[in-house]
């Protein structure tokens, strides 16, 4: 969206504007129920974008994703930087932080 901003040369302080007009009234609802406080219209663009993108695509359970991590098995047809690749892509919600390093470590033991 901010790509097409700029192809039409659209100013800053009126990207909320466009977003608002443009979207169609069945997102426009949306938008007006998951900003439970105040209108669209107080919010800024990128306010509503995040609130947007966290409805459409919330962020997965630390959970589960460690269980996806802790029980990944690599196989024997795949190379070793693909199983690396796949644990990094895994923990990318993990919330392992400086540990990661050391966890994908014993993992390719």
């Amino acid at each position: 969206m901010e790509q097409c901003f700029v192809a039409n040369d659209i100013q800053y302080d009126k990207e909320r504007a466009v977003l608002l007009s443009v979207c169609g009234a069945k997102i426009y609802s949306l938008v007006r129920s998951l900003l439970a406080s105040g209108k669209p219209s107080d919010k800024t663009f990128k306010e509503i974008c995040e609130v947007l993108g966290t409805h459409d695509c919330p962020k997965p359970s630390i959970t589960v994703q460690r269980y996806k991590f802790n029980t990944c098995v690599g196989k024997q047809s795949v190379s070793g930087a693909s199983y690396i690749a796949e644990l990094c892509k895994i923990s990318e919600y993990c919330e392992y932080g400086a540990n990661l390093d050391e966890l994908i470590r014993e993992f390719c033991v």
